[in-house]
């Protein structure tokens, strides 16, 4: 991890709901790059495009059909193809200011939500495939998938195997400012390696237990 590495008393109280009895805080952060509406990735982009395309092939489909009844349905249809277009960017931005990440002596931690950060999916460490995936804004992190509704003991088992990926999920920390990455405390503690000794002395022990 580049930088200092510091955990703010505003960053333990925000967690300590979320922990488990003797669990440790090791790295807290937050998306800080690329939060605005018009940061927008080439995949949202080609999405936002897409939509604008339909609803335009819409309208240019349904204006001369005669029969005034199908009328209204071509107006709804575009309109709903807009309004995704414009929903994407704004959906976006709000879950990326409602996120929340964590590294723990256990585990990874996103939280997330349209409207807070209400939703918290985890990865035991023994579980995760750290790298950084390219962004245009910030650092991001990919930290491992998960499979829905498996127990969190057998995610190293179920993670990566070749089917069902309608039910997995990629835990990734977003947008990260690069001097917070936690790529290499992530590698550190899915090898089975130690807390490192700084990390000891700026965590939570005995807080939770």
């Amino acid at each position: 991890m580049s930088g200092d590495i510091s955990i703010t008393a505003a960053q333990q109280d925000f967690w300590r709901g979320w922990l488990e009895p003797g669990e440790r805080l090791l790295w807290a952060g937050r998306p800080r790059r690329g939060l605005r509406l018009w940061h927008v990735e080439p995949a949202e982009a080609l999405r936002i495009l897409a939509y604008l395309a339909t609803a335009a092939l819409i309208v240019f489909f349904g204006r001369d059909v005669a029969d005034p009844d199908f009328r209204p349905i071509v107006i709804v249809a575009a309109g709903a193809a807009v309004l995704t277009a414009i929903a994407t960017p704004v959906l976006r931005a709000r879950r990326l200011m409602n996120s929340r990440y964590a590294v723990t002596d256990r585990r990874a931690i996103v939280l997330s939500g349209w409207a807070y950060p209400g939703d918290m999916f985890d990865l035991l460490h023994d579980a995760t495939a750290p790298r950084e995936l390219p962004e245009r804004w910030g650092t991001t992190v990919f930290v491992g998938r998960r499979a829905l509704g498996v127990p969190r003991s057998w995610q190293k088992w179920t993670g990566w195997t070749a089917n069902g990926d309608h039910w997995r999920e990629n835990v990734i920390f977003y947008r990260l400012d690069p001097a917070e990455n936690p790529r290499e405390l992530l590698e550190s503690l899915r090898k089975g390696g130690d807390v490192p000794l700084v990390l000891r002395v700026l965590t939570m022990p005995g807080i939770l237990g």
